[in-house]
């Protein structure tokens, strides 16, 4: 799962921080991915999102960021529709929020004091300068596209009861920005201590998100190479997969219908990387991709890991291999399983049984 990077991890090495953010003033970043645009009213969960329009490089003048609505306690929220994003109170004069009205961002959090910065750098321009996150939402079939391809700065983190689903997006560089960095090397800088407090903030708006919109409810998909390849079978006809163990060998799809089986392979699983030190012995169950010279080995001993093997699928030759570990949300099925019982589909589909290889 990706993570936001915790600016202030990237910001400990004072030298090398200066550096880095001296040279972001003399070099053209991409643009910012989500709009900065006037306040919108989300119809809420019930109503699929039209498709967002192609980002713009220029914007127009700033409009005023939605007032946010005060609460009982010590926190207030930004609301768009029936949903809200709740903003503790100390934070609000430190940020510019937004509810872009791009057809798929609900909320978005910038950081006030690099947002006037950039204004000032290249003014007119949009290079989404103190973003810390938005939380967007797709439609299924959106979905399904986006996790076919990599998805870096991208987590799906919620569902509601119409199929739609929550993103929360975070960039994948630093977007820290100040006129001029001459007191950033300072570890004590206060502008450097405000950075980080609001990240630290935004780490946990899933969270909080989730809690104050009971319409919506957890949900999970992951981004690794495990995750894209699984959802491309399953919602692409690109590619070319057999299925294999030792009882048969690999078989082909023939006439089984693969997508209820990798539907639940990506429903409640996450593959985590980890060393591969750690991989089990013994036997295992193979999803080929013949046409990528790469296979996927779910092992049947201890079922919670899977191996990705690059370059010795089909024609021997040297690769490499990325140990995956799999835990399971309540509920979810172990990936060997469906997959074992996936071979016995196929198995049956050839008049083959497997009770008769013993």
């Amino acid at each position: 799962m990706k993570r936001f990077l915790p600016a202030l991890a990237c910001l400990t090495v004072a030298a090398a921080l200066a550096l880095c953010l001296a040279g972001c003033q003399s070099s053209t970043p991409e643009p910012s991915t989500v709009n900065s645009a006037p306040t919108q009213t989300y119809s809420g969960p019930s109503t699929a999102p039209e498709p967002s329009p192609a980002p713009s490089a220029t914007k127009p003048a700033p409009e005023p960021s939605p007032a946010p609505e005060p609460d009982s306690g010590d926190d207030i929220f930004l609301t768009n529709g029936a949903l809200r994003l709740r903003i503790p109170r100390e934070y609000a004069e430190l940020l510019v929020t937004e509810t872009p009205q791009d057809g798929t961002t609900l909320f978005q959090a910038s950081e006030k004091a690099s947002v006037e910065a950039g204004e000032k750098l290249h003014p007119g321009e949009d290079w989404g300068d103190g973003l810390l996150f938005s939380i967007g939402v797709l439609s299924e079939s959106e979905l399904q596209e986006q996790l076919c391809y990599d998805m870096s700065g991208a987590e799906v983190f919620a569902r509601d009861a119409s199929g739609h689903y929550y993103m929360l997006y975070t960039p994948t560089d630093v977007r820290f920005v100040r006129e001029s960095y001459e007191t950033i090397p300072d570890p004590n800088s206060p502008d450097l201590a405000q950075w980080s407090e609001l990240n630290d903030w935004a780490a946990t708006v899933r969270e909080t998100f989730l809690a104050d919109n009971p319409s919506l409810s957890p949900e999970h998909r992951g981004n690794t190479d495990v995750d894209m390849y699984l959802a491309r079978l399953a919602y692409t006809d690109d590619l070319r997969y057999t299925l294999s163990t030792t009882a048969l060998g690999p078989l082909e799809p023939g006439n089984v219908d693969r997508k209820p089986y990798l539907e639940r392979l990506m429903t409640g699983v996450m593959f985590e990387w980890t060393d591969e030190s750690e991989a089990p012995d013994g036997e295992y169950v193979v999803l080929g991709f013949p046409d990528e010279n790469m296979r996927l080995d779910f092992f049947t001993g201890d079922n919670t890991y899977v191996r990705q093997v690059y370059g010795s699928y089909g024609n021997g030759s040297f690769g490499y291999e990325t140990l995956y570990r799999i835990s399971l949300d309540p509920g979810a099925e172990a990936p060997v399983d469906v997959l074992q019982e996936w071979y016995a589909a196929l198995a049956a589909d050839r008049g083959l049984s497997l009770d008769a290889v013993g």
